[in-house]
């Protein structure tokens, strides 16, 4: 049986970067929220697009989570709170520790990097199909680059 993603919005950095700040400025789940509604309006016309969109950025921030320690969570919420632009290196890594998806293919890449084996973004693909199935979401994945 393949995975599941659990990550199927298309997510901009700005967006990433902007809710990073109001989590580290202490706003709550409900003032988040609407301020990420607000801030997606633009962008994603469809409510309930927006509506998982906005899930996936919180959830991201969001300090509630099962599968990563609290302290990791809060220092990268820390650092964005004492620094002028939230670093990408902090997204990616609660993206990493969050979702499965995201450290399949990490480790992929760690695993040939380790041993100096070059590879193609061709094989990255092909290594998540064989473990999530051909889906549309890993369609999605296939055709960023």
């Amino acid at each position: 049986m393949s995975k599941r993603v659990n990550f199927s919005r298309h997510i901009e950095v700005k967006w990433l970067d902007q809710v990073a700040e109001w989590v580290a400025q202490g706003y709550e789940k409900k003032e988040l929220d609407e301020l990420v509604d607000l801030m997606l309006q633009p962008s994603v016309s469809c409510k309930v697009n927006r509506g998982k969109t906005r899930n996936q950025l919180i959830n991201l921030w969001s300090s509630r989570s099962d599968c990563i320690a609290h302290s990791f969570n809060q220092f990268a919420i820390d650092d964005v709170a004492k620094s002028d632009h939230p670093d990408f290196v902090l997204h990616w890594g609660l993206l990493i520790a969050k979702n499965n998806f995201f450290a399949d293919v990490v480790r992929f890449i760690g695993r040939r990097g380790k041993y100096g084996e070059s590879f193609s973004y061709a094989q990255v693909q092909k290594y998540i199909v064989e473990l999530y199935g051909d889906t549309e979401t890993v369609k999605r994945f296939r055709c960023a680059k």
